[in-house]
């Protein structure tokens, strides 16, 4: 019966560590990838030979796009995960209009 006890605690703990290491680690990519989409957004809306290619336009999409997916896939768990709380559960037109932004987002970026 000890060595249940032990087992469980040692999963728990395990468990623990996992949504710490998600937490920070997710919020770092988080971090990072807002600030490299806006750095690639800004450069193809700004710079006048990039404005008017047809590959620019769509890779701005494409941008936009993956911005969302990290948006509405990320913070989301980020969020629950620092407070305990999962927001998407809150409300049901939140988790359709999460599921929706993600799904469609991810079919327009190149990821």
């Amino acid at each position: 019966m000890d060595s249940v006890g032990k087992d469980l605690r040692e999963i728990t703990h395990l468990h623990d560590v996992v949504e710490y290491l998600f937490v920070y680690i997710g919020l770092t990519v988080l971090v990072i990838g807002t600030i490299g989409n806006l750095i690639n957004v800004i450069s193809f809306a700004r710079l006048a030979g990039l404005k008017t290619l047809t590959r620019s336009l769509f890779l701005l999409a494409s941008l936009i796009a993956s911005q969302l997916v990290l948006t509405t896939g990320l913070l989301t768990r980020v969020i629950r995960d620092f407070s305990r709380a999962d927001p998407v559960n809150q409300s049901v037109d939140l988790s359709k209009a999460r599921w929706m932004l993600r799904t469609t987002s991810d079919a327009v970026s190149l990821r």
